[in-house]
Order: C-alpha cells, then sequence, then structure tokens
C-alpha cells in the first residue's frame, strides 16, 4: 500500500493543477495592495509548483499565476523563495498557554510561517468557546485561532471525576453543552480518551456527542483510547463513532508507539484506508518526530494498568498493601522498558530535574529509577518527553495523503525554565525543511499540502489553505535552502530559520525576516461569513446561495440524502421512499408541496415565492433494473444480486436539485426577491414517462424558464437538438392454447405472434433512417415450452428525431398487425407507455449556465478520490486518468443527428426553456446504466459533484430572478423556436402512465433491500 501512495504522490496532480492557473495568464492589469513577483507558487493543492506572482488587495488574494501589474502598492521580489499558503496547525494546547507572558504574539509557530492553530484538543480546553474566542479578538494573538469542543471539559461540568456512564439526562447536558460550542463557533469536537474524565466515557455516549458535532457540519476529532498495544483497537473504535454517528473523523498525533509496537502504525493504516474506501470521512494528523510529550503519571502508571488513587495517597497505600506496592513497582519497570529515554520537561518541584533523563536523575542520586518515578509522582505530575517511536514509522506515515502535519504542541516564549519538546518550535520547519527538501523523504508539494490545503480541506476552513483568488491573503514566503528547524531535544526553544515574510490578511506579520509588534490573528468561528472566499464579480444574491452551499452543514445534509436515495433504489413510479424523502425535505426548508399529480403518486411540485418570474428546476430519483451494486467498489460486488441500482445517478441529481432550489429560496428570503421557485419532482425518467404526462397536464404552463440537471464525469451544458425522440410501447398478443406435444395444431402461440413481429422489425430496420434507434425485450413469453403460450408481450423502445419518429411508430404498428395475421392471433393491445420529443436546449440560457459552471469550477478532489477513480478505471480498461480536474466547453448542437440517448424533459423544452447541466459525479469512464456509476454514486466524491451541480443550479436560477435582460433574452429565442416548432404530444389521448410496471419486480427485491436501507438523517 505504501509504494502506491508514494507512487500517486509522484503523479502530481491529483487535484487542481498549477499549470492550468499558469495558463490562465491575467488578460487584463491587476491593481493590489501588494504583488509577491516571481515566487515558486505552491498552491496547497499539492500539485506541482510554479513560477508566477501573487496579487493582494484588501486582505485577499486577488490573482494568482501571470499577472500584468496595473497599480501596485507594495512589490516584493520572490525570485527563488517559495510562496504558499499560511501554514495551518491542527492540533494544538495555546488555549492552556495564551495568557502566559509573552506568548500572545506565538512567535515559536508564526516564525515557521503558521497563520492558523486550532486549540481545545485531546478533550481539554474552555468549556466556554465565545468566552475563549471573544478573548482572542479583545486581547489579540499572532496567528488566527479556531476551537473545538473539548469532550473531557464537558464531561467534568456535567458529571465530575465520576467514572461511570453517564444518565439519560446528564447525557442530555452534554450534548446541549456540544451543542452550544458549535453554536458559538467550534470546528468539532475533541477527546483524549487516555486522560481521566475522558477515558471513562464508553463509545455509546461518544457517539451520542458526536451526533451533534455532526448535525452541525463538525469534525469528530480523537486522541484515541491507545497509541500503543490496543492501537487497532483504539482505531476500530474511531471509525466505529465515526460511522454511526455520520461524522468526519480525525485521528490526533497518529502514531504507534513503544518499543514493542513498532511497525503497527501500518495496520493502523490499512484500517482507515479500508474506512475512507468505504465512504467514511476520516484524516489523521502527525508531528515528526519520534518522541511524545504528557505527564510522568501518563507515561509510568498508566490508569488501564493500576486504578490508583490520588498522589498525595500513593505511598501510603502501597506501605498498606503489598501486593497493590507489588503491581505498581512493577508497571513502572514495564512501562521504563518501553522507552529509549524519559525527560523531565517542566517541574515546580524538582527544577534540577529540567532537561535531564530519568536514568541520569537516578544515577546521580544512586537510587533505583523506579524509586526515583515514585519519589517524583507523590508530589507532582511534571511533563516529560518520551522518546518511543521509530523513525522508520514516522518517515512511512508522512508519505500517507490523508496525514495532515500538527505539532501537538503550543504557542510558548523561549523560557529557560522549561524543557518542553522541540516540536513546539521547529515541527513544520522540520517537516517541510528537512524532511521534504534536505532529505527528500517526501516530495515538497506534499509536504506543504499536509500543512496548508490538507488541514483547511477536512476541517472546512474556507477562505485558507490555498493561494487563490479570493481568499485570505494569509502568505508565507520562505527560502528553501534555509528554512530548517534548530530546535532540538537538548535545545528545544531555537527558533526555525528561512522564512523571509509571513501575512495574515495581507498584513506583514513577519517582514524581512523580522517579527513585528502588531498581532494580526483572528478568532476563526465556523460557520461565520467573513470566514470564506470572496468573488467580486458576485452578487449579493448569488454569493448568498453559494454561502449556503459551502456550509459543511449542507454538503454533508444533502450528501445523506443522495445517499439514502441510492440505498433505496426505486424503480419508476415506485420510488415511495425517495419522493417521500424530498418531499419532507423541501416541506422543512418551508416550500409548498402539491403531491400526486399528473395521475402519478410519486410526482410533485414544491414552491416558493409568488409571482414572476416562474423559475423551475426539474429533479428525478428512480433507479434501473439488475443493477444492485456496493459503493466506492472497483470490481462488480452487488448490494442485493439482481436487485435494482442507480445506475444514471439520479440519487445525485434528486439531492443536487433539492439543495439547489433551498438555496435559492434563501437568498429569495434574505434579499426580499420577486419571483417564484418550483421544483418539478418527476418520477420514472428511465422509462421517460412523467415529463410528458406533467406537460399534458398542464404544470408547466406558468414556468419563465427551466433548469434541468444530470450526473456524469463532466462538467458543463450546451445547447440546440440533443438526443432522440422516444416512444415506449408493449404489444400484447392474445393467442389460443394446446399441449404442444399432444395436439399443438389446436393453438395459435402468442409467443409465434411476437417472435414473427420482431423478425419483421428486424428487417425494417434496414429502411430506417440511420439515426433511428429500435430496441426490444420480451418480458411476458408464456410459462412453460409444453404449452403453447395464448399470451404474449413485447416491449420496444424507439428513438429518432421529432420529424420521423410517427412514421417509424406507424409501421412498427403495421409488424405487429401482420405477425397477428399470419399467425392466426390476435393483437389485443397496442399501448404507449411513454412518449417523449427530442430535448432542444436554449442557447442564451445555455450561455448564462456556462458562466455560472466557470465560476465555480471543478470540484478539488483529495488523493484517495483521484484513487479509487484510477483503480475503477483500470478495472473498466480505460485511461487511469483520475477524476476530471478541468470543467468543459459549451457544447454545440451536433453539424448532423445521428441518434442517441433519450430524456422525458424533451417535452418541458418547447413549451418553456430549458437547459441542462451537466455535473461530475463519477470517474471519467464510469458507464452510464452500469454498475461502474452505481458505484462512483455513493461518497465524499459523489457529494462534492452534485454539491458543484447545485451551486450551478442555483447561481443560474439567481440570475434569471434577478436578471430581467438575461431573462428576456432567453424568453426571445424561446419565442421564435416555438414559431417554427409549435408542440404536439406524441402522447395518445387515453395514455396513462403506467404505475403497475415495475410493481412485482420492486416488490420482489425490497423487503430485501430495506435490511440495507441508510438513515438520511444519521447515514
Amino acid at each position: 500500500m505504501h509504494n502506491q501512495i508514494q507512487r500517486a504522490i509522484r503523479v502530481g496532480a491529483f487535484l487542481v493543477s498549477l499549470a492550468t492557473l499558469a495558463a490562465s495568464a491575467q488578460a487584463a492589469p491587476v491593481d493590489a495592495d501588494m504583488l509577491l513577483r516571481g515566487g515558486t507558487i505552491h498552491d496547497g493543492s499539492g500539485a506541482k509548483a510554479v513560477v508566477g506572482d501573487v496579487a493582494v488587495r484588501d486582505g485577499r488574494i486577488v490573482a494568482v499565476g501571470k499577472i500584468t501589474p496595473g497599480k501596485i502598492g507594495r512589490v516584493i521580489n520572490c525570485r527563488g523563495m517559495v510562496v504558499a499558503p499560511g501554514l495551518i496547525d491542527v492540533h494544538t494546547h495555546t488555549d492552556s498557554t495564551l495568557n502566559q507572558p509573552g506568548v500572545r504574539p506565538c512567535l515559536n509557530y508564526l516564525i515557521q510561517g503558521c497563520t492558523t492553530m486550532i486549540t481545545g484538543n485531546c478533550g481539554g480546553g474552555p468549556l466556554d468557546t465565545t468566552q475563549f474566542l471573544s478573548g482572542v479578538e479583545t486581547n489579540g494573538a499572532g496567528v488566527n485561532l479556531l476551537a473545538l469542543a473539548p469532550h473531557g471539559s464537558i464531561r467534568s461540568k456535567v458529571m465530575g471525576s465520576e467514572r461511570r456512564a453517564p444518565t439519560s439526562e446528564e447525557l442530555e447536558r452534554m450534548k446541549a453543552l456540544v451543542a452550544q460550542a458549535m453554536r458559538d463557533g467550534a470546528w468539532g469536537m475533541s477527546t483524549g480518551l487516555i486522560y481521566p474524565p475522558g477515558s471513562y466515557a464508553e463509545t455509546d455516549e461518544l457517539i451520542a456527542l458526536a451526533r451533534v458535532v455532526a448535525a452541525n457540519g463538525g469534525v469528530y476529532v480523537s486522541h484515541i483510547r491507545d497509541e500503543a498495544d490496543h492501537l487497532l483497537k483504539a482505531v476500530e473504535e474511531a471509525i466505529r463513532i465515526g460511522r454511526e454517528a455520520g461524522a468526519p473523523v480525525h485521528i490526533s498525533h497518529f502514531k504507534s508507539m513503544e518499543i514493542p509496537n513498532w511497525g503497527r502504525i501500518r495496520d493502523a493504516a490499512a484500517m482507515i484506508e479500508k474506512a475512507r474506501a468505504e465512504g467514511l470521512k476520516i484524516t489523521a494528523d502527525q508531528y515528526p518526530y519520534t518522541a511524545n510529550s504528557f505527564s510522568l503519571v501518563n507515561a509510568t502508571l498508566p490508569e488501564n494498568q493500576v486504578q490508583w488513587c490520588k498522589r498525595a495517597d500513593l505511598a501510603k497505600r502501597m506501605a498498606s498493601d503489598a501486593e497493590f506496592a507489588a503491581l505498581v513497582r512493577r508497571v513502572i519497570a514495564s512501562r521504563l522498558g518501553r522507552y529509549e529515554k524519559i525527560v523531565i520537561a517542566a517541574s515546580k518541584k524538582f527544577p534540577d530535574y529540567v532537561g535531564k533523563s530519568l536514568k541520569e536523575i537516578a544515577g546521580k542520586e544512586e537510587i533505583e529509577t523506579v524509586d526515583l518515578v515514585l519519589k517524583i509522582v507523590a508530589q507532582e505530575a511534571p511533563e516529560v518527553v518520551c522518546h518511543s517511536m521509530s523513525e522508520k514509522d514516522v518517515r512511512w506515515a508522512m508519505a500517507l495523503p490523508w496525514v495532515a502535519t500538527a505539532s501537538d504542541g503550543a504557542a510558548r516564549a523561549q523560557n529557560p525554565a522549561e524543557h518542553h519538546h522541540p516540536r513546539n518550535f521547529g515541527t513544520f520547519a522540520r517537516k517541510i525543511g528537512r524532511y521534504a527538501i534536505q532529505d527528500k523523504t517526501i516530495p515538497l508539494p506534499h509536504a506543504i499540502r499536509s500543512a496548508t490545503g490538507l488541514p483547511a480541506d477536512i476541517f472546512g476552513i474556507p477562505g485558507r489553505g490555498y493561494l487563490r483568488p479570493g481568499y485570505h491573503a494569509d502568505i508565507v514566503v520562505f527560502a528553501p535552502a534555509t528554512y530548517r528547524d534548530r530546535a532540538t531535544f537538548d535545545k528545544p526553544q531555537e527558533y526555525a530559520t528561512g522564512v523571509r515574510y509571513v501575512f495574515l490578511g495581507g498584513q506583514a506579520a513577519v517582514d524581512n525576516g523580522k517579527p513585528g509588534a502588531k498581532l494580526f490573528g483572528r478568532a476563526l468561528r465556523r460557520g461565520a461569513a467573513e470566514q470564506r472566499p470572496t468573488k467580486t464579480s458576485v452578487s449579493q444574491e448569488k454569493q448568498t446561495v453559494l454561502d449556503w452551499l459551502n456550509r459543511p452543514e449542507t454538503v454533508t445534509k444533502f450528501g445523506r440524502i443522495s445517499d439514502a436515495i441510492w440505498s433505496y433504489a426505486e424503480l419508476g413510479l415506485q420510488e415511495h421512499k425517495s419522493s417521500a424523502l424530498l418531499i419532507k425535505t423541501v416541506e422543512d426548508a418551508g416550500f409548498t408541496v402539491k403531491t400526486g399529480l399528473a395521475d402519478m403518486p410519486t410526482c410533485f411540485v414544491a414552491s416558493y415565492g409568488s409571482g414572476k418570474p416562474v423559475v423551475g428546476i426539474l429533479v428525478e430519483y428512480d433507479a434501473l433494473p439488475m443493477l444492485s451494486q456496493k459503493g466506492r467498489t472497483t470490481k462488480p460486488d452487488p448490494v442485493v444480486a439482481g436487485a435494482p441500482g442507480h445506475g444514471c445517478g439520479h440519487n445525485l441529481m434528486a439531492s443536487a436539485a433539492t439543495a439547489a432550489a433551498i438555496a435559492v429560496k434563501q437568498a429569495m428570503e434574505k434579499h426580499k426577491l420577486a419571483g417564484t421557485i418550483k421544483l418539478f419532482g418527476s418520477p420514472a425518467e428511465e422509462i421517460l414517462v412523467s415529463r410528458p404526462y406533467m406537460v399534458r397536464a398542464g404544470l408547466f404552463k406558468d414556468v419563465d424558464a427551466v433548469i434541468n440537471n444530470h450526473a456524469g464525469s463532466n462538467f458543463n451544458t450546451g445547447y440546440g437538438v440533443a438526443g432522440s425522440a422516444m416512444i415506449s410501447v408493449t404489444f400484447r398478443f392474445q393467442g389460443k392454447t394446446a399441449h404442444s406435444g399432444g395436439a399443438p395444431w389446436s393453438g395459435r402461440s402468442a409467443l409465434d405472434a411476437v417472435e414473427l413481429m420482431n423478425v419483421a422489425a428486424n428487417y425494417l430496420r434496414e429502411h430506417l433512417h440511420f439515426s433511428a434507434r429500435m430496441h426490444y425485450v420480451i418480458p411476458d413469453a408464456g410459462e412453460a415450452p409444453n404449452v403453447v403460450p395464448d399470451r404474449a408481450r413485447v416491449w420496444y423502445f424507439l428513438r429518432g428525431s421529432d420529424e420521423n419518429l410517427m412514421e417509424m411508430y406507424e409501421r412498427l404498428v403495421n409488424c405487429a398487425k401482420g405477425a397477428a395475421l399470419a399467425t392466426g392471433t390476435e393483437l389485443a393491445e397496442t399501448r404507449v407507455l411513454a412518449a417523449a420529443h427530442q430535448s432542444h436546449h436554449n442557447k442564451a440560457l445555455a450561455e448564462l449556465m456556462m458562466k455560472n459552471i466557470e465560476l465555480i469550477g471543478m470540484p478539488k478532489w483529495t488523493e484517495e478520490e483521484h484513487a479509487f477513480a484510477k483503480a475503477l478505471q483500470k478495472t473498466l480498461g480505460s485511461a487511469t486518468k483520475g477524476m476530471p480536474t478541468k470543467i468543459g466547453t459549451l457544447e454545440k448542437p451536433a453539424a448532423v443527428f445521428t441518434g442517441g440517448a433519450s430524456s422525458d424533459h424533451g417535452d418541458v423544452t418547447l413549451i418553456a426553456p430549458t437547459a441542462t447541466i451537466r455535473f461530475p459525479g463519477a470517474a471519467t469512464g464510469a458507464q452510464g446504466h452500469h454498475w461502474s456509476t452505481v458505484a462512483c454514486g455513493f461518497g465524499s466524491t459523489a457529494w462534492k459533484g452534485a454539491n458543484a451541480g447545485a451551486k450551478a443550479m442555483a447561481a443560474s436560477a439567481i440570475d434569471l430572478l434577478t436578471r430581467p435582460d438575461a431573462l428576456a433574452a432567453i424568453r426571445k429565442e424561446f419565442s421564435e423556436y416555438s414559431k417554427k416548432h409549435p408542440y404536439k404530444s406524441f402522447l395518445p389521448a387515453n395514455a396513462k402512465p403506467p404505475l403497475e410496471f415495475y410493481d412485482k419486480l420492486m416488490s420482489q427485491y425490497r423487503s430485501t433491500m430495506e435490511a440495507f436501507y441508510l438513515d438520511a438523517e444519521t447515514k
């Protein structure tokens, strides 16, 4: 696995390529307060660096790449230097040190290039998130600070130090405290499961609290229960919590410590890789050292081995209980043998011990090391540095694409009375400077990403972690030849070297190598609008929908809706659970919903607003037969053999369209927009049923423009005539039964009629237009070979252009009539199930959509997502390109229509101007109506694609509601086209939706599939 990961890293462009960035040179001059000129740009994505410029104005990045300068305030020559996003430390304990003298500037981190730190880790930290963050705002800090809700502090507040499960009332109080912290801006909840009282919590308690975190869009962050002998069991618990709570999981300071456990980290990583492949969002962080740091008590007397009393009573109990005394001494001796050495880091009672190892102290005092430990812990629990990890393991783990860099340290001022871990002063310079630049253990782009874009992605920190236009100008500039850590275990308080500039919001915190006196750090609250990227060309109304769709809780909510519908996999006109879920979602959001429309129980229209303009969004949610497949798998592997599956991405289309409609509603409400947004819930698209019947029922008669969507592997749209018109029709023949062996002459075979009709139809193919398609199945062909079948039925799809479809249909009917005449049977029924026109997409609307697609851009795929796509592509025998990384172009109509697939929204396109946004939910090369598309339609990759599609739809809807000039141009084009192509339905007047069509097949599998249904709320 490790070799594969390293190869994957070397490939480079798993995410957005900076080559694209460089290619899109700024044509117009760029005005800026500051221009970082000619640096080697690492944008935080892990892509190969490019030489270029970064322009900053009003605290934000306004351009990256080859820039033509306009009016520039300050130009900084960065040639030969690395320009990267400000580094993000996802694991610090700065909340415990910030108020100490001289600490607020956070110089030990700032001088490494850190601009953002997350606090409240390991279950400890301030209980009141608002108070802590307000203190940062009032008193200042040298870097930006984020907070986690600390589980240990919360448990202590509610239950004190009691070692038991909480009562139901206590659990509710803890849940309320977690929810309050999340509302106050916490980014998740942390646990410290080796420290009391967090260690007293059972898994069920943690799941219950993590559900609150998940519901608020946060991350479950854990110092897991064991990092040594029981590492794998502890990782398994974290995975279980994430799965059952529906929360992203982040494992703190990932390692396998103590000599007997060296190498075990590989097994733990394999467990995490498997969980990630199965759709769980799980990541980790690591500090690049072979020593950890905690208290001497935790190092030598872990609670799971010695249930000991208070430190002050330890000697007394040992004196009165020989068996207990022997146990304590045995445990200490065993623990000491698991470390290379233990060094006292800080001690008030024994200041002379600071900086010395236990072995060294014991030798000087001429006592046993065990007795030295007992002497110390009887009076205090000093911090120690334990040399317990393998250098080989450290180097191996830092290459993992889902492992971020973190110090597990704290902001500190230089203090000769302390001898803490060097990670406080050197983590990032060591990882990037020594391991990447000097030793080349990992590629430099990967090392920088592990401290920038990856942490931002893990915690959903908007506007930071990348060098992109609209992002906060948190930037570090360093000289690669001199960027190194100088802090060692002997001298742990030496500042790093090589950083020339550090900017927070465009303000120089380090200028030409010298830290300034001002504190530019901010308190960053989750969900705060001012933290998000800006897009200067975006209207307030459009920014509102983008902000809402960018929220982690929004992505999670609609991702779970998609996954739930994916698990239901209901066939056409049987989508009872799928439509009910969507209806509840829009009703909860404030829409008015009408159901059971156009004679279809699973058809609905949800509306918000009033008056003109009326903007429609189409949504579909049916599956296909025989395509059951497990999600995120790279080989055929059904959930239920023979059952249906979402082989066309309708689950994604359903969630994306619904999210878009609700996002538009948010903007309409906030900005008092006139008009109406309508979501058209359309069942049975896979058999092209609903929309022609919905048009016939008049559901689209007042709509000014319609936005359609479809999942795939591209992100674009197009205009003109596309796809084929289609008629879905069944022919039922009635014959006469007889004994096939005894008296076949007495029978008249309905199956013979079907087969003879098919022969005639196959001869007919030769004389059809080359763009036509004709295919059939025989769903009813008798019961047994020894009985002449008196009934048989054949189901045809006929596809062609609007102009030739009905002629082809009439000729096929004649084939059926002739077959009945020739076989002495009766053509008992010719039933048109559905009939749809070609799609006639509006050019002006498509151009408007394409601009919004360009605004949104392709999702930023993780390395894991690219790796999954490549593994799938390898199975399919297609090029292993990973996920698509560039948006498509506006597609023009083909010069010659050659035929193709069909969609039942064709009729809608002739009633109202319509265009389709195609968004990327699947790997390039995944095949439609195939298990590979089902596999792609589940989990994080699919969620990202659907979210991008929702943004493009919502942004386009906002344009239609707020830009009357654009809508007028769209309507004008539609009016001119309609004069030449007046609408006439292909449906016969007596046609009705075939409600019973899939009833038997769905009933056959539903009871078995129910065991695998996912809950949209908890997953």
